[in-house]
């Protein structure tokens, strides 16, 4: 009877997650076991420098896109230093692609760049 209690608990979908040593370790010392960690530093109250950075860049662009784009840029910003950086790589391979369609169409601040479009543009 005892090696069917054992063989029960190990078909469980928790147990089959981890391995054995791993779930004696959990349930023998559960106050051992790490717990997320938890920033006691409060979040700035003004703008981050990925926000600041993206503002200068947008230069007045008020537009959806420019919008969406610092939703981006705050959440970069304000991301939990406590998850994993999986999140804060799919907003940041967001970012750039979000900033280039704000951008788009917009006049370039630079006449060189202007004349290099205009050229392209012959060609």
């Amino acid at each position: 009877a005892a090696s069917l209690a054992v063989t029960s608990r190990i078909s469980s979908p928790a147990r089959r997650s981890c391995s054995a040593q791993s779930w004696q370790r959990k349930h023998a010392h559960p106050d051992l076991v790490a717990g997320p960690i938890v920033s006691e530093d409060p979040l700035p109250a003004g703008p981050g420098p990925i926000e600041v950075a993206v503002r200068r860049a947008l230069n007045g662009v008020t537009s959806a896109p420019g919008a969406s784009v610092l939703a981006l840029a705050q959440a970069m910003d304000r991301y939990p230093l406590s998850e994993s950086g999986g999140g804060l790589a799919a907003l940041s391979r967001e970012l750039r692609p979000a900033l280039q369609r704000a951008l788009a169409g917009r006049p370039s601040a630079d006449p060189l760049d202007e004349l290099r479009a205009r050229r392209e543009r012959k060609v």
